[in-house]
């Protein structure tokens, strides 16, 4: 293929290399701690867009006491997005889910159908609280893939009880347990030992996804980066090379994560 000369080409080449999925976005308006209405929602729909991101998983906190969007609720909300990014022109795909943070209501509230999976699978968006490990949090998760719930760990490099203890992350591997790490972490947004630990598991093949867990589609600041994530994967790898197979990767995983070939 020769080489191209113009800029702007050079430019669009690269976004097309890099079209992604992400997998964690607070994209939806008025169910937490993201837009908090439909315009909020669609200048980060065109961010993430601009960003070079082909689709989103909207994907709201479910936190007990604090977010609890249905199910029905967040595909009513998810609809309603697609709707208004038809009429806006902004060509992006968003798809239904919800970041579940792990609790002992987990599996009873999965079990009540309380839980909205990732685009129709069987997979959930489990979060860990950032500081400990709660004892049952192992249990909660094995449990849920007993019942045959499949489980993806949203951004595990932020607990402190994982770095500490990376045997715990190794093991619900081997079970079966996918991880998400968060762009921002790559690039220090919670500090050096975060992005350290979440380049790590990068380099040993154990990040599995990423997500921007973007919030806003404002300027960033330190909380939130927005949704765009060339910068974090450009920090992350030493090579183009590396960092579009790491992207391929990922992006095969989705395909089958969607279409319901992924176990």
């Amino acid at each position: 293929m020769p080489e191209v000369d113009n800029p702007v080409q050079k430019t669009l080449a690269t976004r097309a290399a890099l079209r992604h999925s992400d997998l964690h976005c607070h994209v939806l308006p008025g169910l937490d701690d993201g837009p908090r209405d439909m315009e909020g929602a669609l200048r980060l729909a065109r961010a993430a867009r601009d960003s070079g991101a082909a689709r989103v998983f909207a994907t709201p906190h479910i936190m007990p006491g604090v977010f609890s969007a249905s199910p029905d609720e967040i595909r009513a909300k998810v609809r309603l997005l697609r709707q208004r990014l038809v009429e806006e022109d902004v060509d992006l795909e968003v798809l239904e889910g919800s970041e579940v943070a792990v609790s002992e209501r987990l599996v009873g509230d999965f079990r009540a159908g309380m839980l909205l999976p990732l685009q129709g699978s069987r997979f959930i968006l489990v979060e860990l609280p950032s500081v400990s490990l709660p004892r049952y949090a192992m249990d909660m998760i094995f449990k849920l893939k007993v019942l045959g719930a499949g489980v993806i760990l949203a951004h595990p490099e932020r607990n402190n009880d994982v770095r500490r203890d990376r045997a715990i992350l190794t093991e619900m591997v081997e079970t079966g347990v996918y991880l998400q790490v968060n762009a921002g972490s790559l690039i220090g947004v919670y500090g050096g030992e975060v992005a350290s630990f979440a380049r790590r598991l990068i380099k040993e093949g154990l990040a599995h996804f990423v997500g921007s867990d973007a919030h806003s589609g404002d300027s960033p600041d330190l909380r939130d980066l927005g949704p765009d994530i060339r910068p974090a994967l450009m920090r992350a790898f030493r090579t183009v090379r590396e960092r579009e197979r790491f992207v391929r990767q990922a992006e095969e995983r989705v395909e089958e994560l969607v279409s319901g070939r992924l176990r």
